[in-house]
């Protein structure tokens, strides 16, 4: 009978906690911060959230309602809270120590959407950027269109010059990667400092050079999958082999051999080398990497 009772009162004392929605704080010590934008989730009686920059998701107990805004970009820090228990069901739980927003709000439209309308969400956002506004940008030019595997998750790979800020005689190409899930921009991702002159595989094959030194930005696949020590550059809706270990180009001449360690199938990459001529009428162009960098 007294562990009747006892069970009772645990089942009770539980029923509570949950109906509150929390337990007394308890936190194992860990520390996050960084950036991100706060996401309102409309499900589980809806609450806000923050997607952190590298995509790490955090349910903050203590978020101030002047930050309540779907979209606001933040900087945080916080403490983990483990053994405490929520209504909601969604990232890790912190107790934020400090936040901050760092920007305006990120534009939002309606649930699901298109493709279409989730690429002009993204432009918009792009042509807003400061990176873009204060910096001159110019040649703004879709790289690359993915689509995601949730519904209406889409990913698009900008790139634009600007005025680089130490020498205004020098235009510095730079790469955005902007994610769209369900008309919201959920994520940007900004490389800054790359090559002038840089292009997508698309305008390098609309207009091959044989032998002409180019830097041509895209996304890695086939690495290990094909038996050759070569693997396929993407972007702007066309493909092209690169090759990269040690070529004899001259009985006494060789380029050295490429490190590729680090990089992997679906990696943004920038490749420098030279435009290798097809052998026969209607083979493909390659490319002779002398350098291969991830962004």
């Amino acid at each position: 009978m007294k562990t009747r009772i006892l069970l009772i009162l645990f089942i009770i004392a539980m029923t509570t906690a949950l109906l509150c929605g929390c337990t007394a704080p308890s936190g194992n010590g860990t520390t996050v911060s960084g950036t991100g934008t706060i996401v309102y989730n409309d499900f589980e009686g809806g609450f806000y959230g923050i997607v952190a920059s590298d995509g790490a998701q955090y349910y903050p107990l203590n978020l101030p309602e002047a930050l309540q805004v779907n979209g606001q970009p933040v900087s945080f820090s916080g403490t983990v809270e483990t053994g405490i228990a929520t209504t909601v069901q969604w990232g890790t739980s912190i107790r934020l120590t400090s936040i901050t927003q760092t920007g305006t709000p990120i534009p939002t439209g309606p649930g699901s959407v298109s493709l279409s309308e989730s690429l002009k969400i993204a432009d918009n956002y792009v042509r807003n950027m400061p990176e873009y506004t204060d910096y001159s940008g110019k040649n703004l030019m879709l790289v690359e269109s993915l689509t995601l595997k949730c519904p209406s998750c889409y990913q698009f790979g900008y790139s634009f010059d600007m005025v680089s800020m130490k020498d205004p005689d020098v235009i510095d190409r730079t790469t955005v990667d902007v994610t769209v899930l369900k008309g919201k921009v959920s994520q940007v991702l900004i490389g800054e400092g790359l090559p002038a002159g840089l292009v997508t595989v698309r305008e390098l094959l609309d207009n091959p050079i044989p032998g002409a030194a180019v830097n041509v930005t895209g996304r890695a696949s086939d690495l290990g999958l094909v038996d050759c020590p070569c693997f396929t550059l993407t972007s702007g809706g066309a493909s092209v082999e690169v090759e990269y270990s040690v070529m004899i180009t001259s009985a006494v001449s060789e380029n050295p051999e490429i490190d590729i360690e680090g990089v992997s199938n679906g990696d943004h990459v920038i490749v420098r080398g030279t435009v290798v001529p097809a052998e026969t009428p209607g083979a493909s162009w390659k490319l002779k990497a002398s350098g291969i960098e991830k962004v």
